[in-house]
């Protein structure tokens, strides 16, 4: 029995991060498409440097340097 409960467990959590990784997934997709967005508003998508001050405030807001 004890053994029952813990593979009852272990697939339990097994199948809440395949979802918490889907859901990440398609929260970096939105994100994406927003940040995708609002550079074709602004009229600077072709712009050769938007993709680099793109990642750079990215990486600013993940905390890195």
């Amino acid at each position: 029995m004890d053994r029952l409960v813990a593979y009852s467990v272990a697939a339990l959590r097994a199948g809440v991060q395949e979802r918490l990784v889907k859901v990440a997934e398609a929260q970096a997709q939105m994100f994406a498409t927003a940040v995708r967005g609002i550079l074709i508003d602004f009229g600077v998508q072709d712009r050769p440097d938007a993709p680099a001050i793109v990642r750079k405030h990215l990486t600013l807001l993940a905390g890195g340097i």
